[in-house]
């Protein structure tokens, strides 16, 4: 299977943390995530993960434990992807339906997501976690 990757905001908990850009990648068999400067944050077989849908995110759990919250945009306060990030994510193949980097950016800069870039965003990522068949 192609490695596919994915643009997203990630934090620990819903309420407290910066919302910081990275990149989900899959092989089929594990499910990585990586930084803004591509430090791995947690990395795990597609057997260990579980996937819980919320209001405009996701919850990742790795052997029952949750591991991170995922988005399609940041916020005010959100990094921007680094030049290392857009690279990585430009290298492989995307997922479809997702924007580009470059409409992410914006649309988190601005601090107000449109309905369609988020939407666009959050089904791409959820029909990512559904071929995988990790979506609760």
């Amino acid at each position: 299977m192609d490695t596919v990757r994915a643009f997203v905001y990630y934090r620990e908990n819903y309420l407290m943390g910066v919302a910081r850009p990275g990149a989900l990648t899959s092989d089929g068999s594990h499910l990585t995530l990586q930084s803004n400067d591509l430090q791995v944050v947690w990395q795990a077989p597609v057997s260990d993960v579980r996937v819980k849908k919320g209001m405009g995110i996701l919850t990742v759990s790795i052997k029952g434990e949750k591991a991170s919250i995922l988005t399609a945009v940041g916020g005010r306060t959100s990094p921007r992807p680094s030049d290392e990030l857009t690279a990585l994510l430009e290298s492989g193949h995307g997922i479809a339906d997702a924007p580009s980097v470059r409409d992410a950016q914006y649309v988190s800069w601005r601090g107000m997501p449109s309905v369609g870039a988020y939407a666009q965003g959050q089904k791409a990522l959820r029909a990512m976690f559904e071929s995988l068949g990790v979506l609760d």
